[in-house]
């Protein structure tokens, strides 16, 4: 697994099983760099929103209206994006509590048809584990593994103005990973 797909979404709250799926943003990661990006809003047939989702991101719901796009198409649109660096092998996600995104990734594909298991590997990158373990090792002193704490301790450039966006979101949490295993690798 020499490539990741480094992810973030933006949703209209915590369970994928009731809530939508707003946006999604996916860089293709490899050593360090980052080889592609891209950013999907997403109409799905139905939305479900908790309105305390909404102070939470970035996400201007009449955007969603008018520059979303049908899950069937974000799904596909994701798997053409992502499948040429990932030939042969299922895609390995990577992001900051990656399994909040994976949830909505499989709604995603649920909603659409298709089958999320035939396409990405079950085995995740979870930064804020990393961030755990690099902490009970010793190896760093951060208060807490939420994201906004790391950009901070890390340092890391992120725009303030599409900070909790899915696509800058995603940008920073490859930049965070990049910054991790540099520290394991020493």
């Amino acid at each position: 697994m020499s490539k990741l797909l480094v992810v973030d979404t933006e949703t209209g709250g915590l369970d994928p099983a009731r809530c939508s799926l707003l946006t999604v943003g996916a860089i293709v990661w490899e050593d360090g760099r980052m080889l592609a990006e891209r950013e999907w809003f997403v109409r799905e047939p139905r939305l479900e929103i908790d309105p305390a989702s909404l102070k939470e991101h970035q996400v201007d719901l009449r955007v969603v209206a008018e520059r979303g796009r049908s899950t069937a198409d974000v799904a596909r649109e994701l798997l053409d994006f992502a499948r040429p660096h990932f030939l042969g092998e299922r895609i390995a996600l990577a992001g900051h509590n990656v399994s909040f995104d994976a949830g909505f990734l499989q709604r995603l594909f649920s909603l659409a048809g298709g089958d999320y298991e035939t396409h990405f590997s079950h085995r995740l990158i979870d930064t804020s584990s990393i961030l755990g373990a690099l902490s009970l090792a010793g190896k760093i002193s951060i208060s807490s593994r939420g994201l906004s704490e790391a950009i901070s301790y890390f340092k890391l450039p992120v725009d303030p103005a599409r900070r909790h966006t899915a696509l800058e979101d995603a940008r920073v949490t490859a930049l965070l990973l990049t910054r991790l295993l540099e520290l394991i690798r020493g």
